[in-house]
């Protein structure tokens, strides 16, 4: 029961920041344009680099057709693994300030890396007229859309067969980039993702 508050207290901050700290979008809009079809993945290699671009397509709050597009070298989510893999959290013996610390800790390594996506949510809402409250809602929309995986600290998911499974993760949880980097997420790893989209 305390993750299920936990995880709302950190979507209803999430949001607050998304709403508070983007830009006000234009009025203009445009219609999506046929590459915005159907979700899709490329993969591209550059030297020794892995380059994921992901076409996600879904429906917002108000039921509009919203597309975005968005590109993540392998080097940073192996670097966002290797900080979440290794991180050693501040405690002071409560559950409470340990879980605080680990999101605060993933969010920070993780937000300079975001800037793209951020940046391709706001030409979103400048292309599409959204405002900026409405952006907020684009944004969780987008982040709940992508399909749910059990993200797991141990080796158990054929007890999970509703949901693909990750096993074998520190904390049971990616931190941001991983989650854009794989679309694999539970509700803690896009908590994380969304407060980190401010």
């Amino acid at each position: 029961m305390k993750k299920v508050f936990r995880t709302i207290f950190f979507l209803l901050i999430g949001l607050y920041v998304v709403i508070n700290l983007f830009p006000s979008a234009s009025e203009t809009s445009t219609a999506p344009a046929e590459s915005e079809v159907d979700d899709f993945d490329e993969t591209d290699t550059i030297g020794q680099e892995i380059i994921v671009t992901h076409n996600r397509v879904w429906k917002d709050a108000d039921a509009s057709r919203r597309a975005l597009r968005f590109s993540i070298g392998s080097s940073t989510d192996n670097s966002s693994f290797r900080y979440r893999d290794t991180v050693e959290v501040v405690e002071d013996g409560t559950e409470k300030t340990f879980w605080h610390n680990l999101y605060y800790d993933l969010y920070d390594h993780d937000r300079t890396y975001l800037a793209p996506l951020q940046d391709s949510l706001v030409s979103l809402a400048q292309r599409n007229g959204i405002q900026k409250p409405e952006l907020a809602y684009t944004a969780v929309t987008f982040i709940q859309d992508i399909p749910y995986n059990y993200i797991l600290p141990y080796d158990s998911c054929s007890v999970h067969s509703d949901y693909p499974c990750v096993p074998l993760q520190r904390y049971g949880l990616l931190s941001p980039m991983e989650f854009l980097y794989s679309l694999s997420g539970d509700c803690d790893t896009r908590t994380v993702l969304l407060f980190a989209t401010n």
